[in-house]
């Protein structure tokens, strides 16, 4: 019996999701904030819980919003 609630994955998910959400929004406020605001995060989760580790995929709101614009 697992006594954490959620699962690394589900985690994992959350936080990409959050990412680039978040993301996506500053990017439509002020665009080319989203690279930084983006790298800081990452930065700040990998520096602060090791436990969750962001995949690269996390990593690629940028080309995301390239291709929506």
């Amino acid at each position: 019996i697992s006594t954490r609630p959620y699962s690394k994955k589900t985690l994992q998910t959350a936080y990409c999701s959050l990412i680039k959400h978040a993301s996506h929004i500053l990017c439509q406020l002020h665009g080319h904030l989203t690279a930084i605001f983006g790298t800081l995060w990452i930065a700040y989760l990998e520096g602060h819980d090791k436990v969750l580790h962001i995949d690269a995929v996390c990593l690629d709101v940028n080309e995301q919003l390239k291709s929506n614009t």
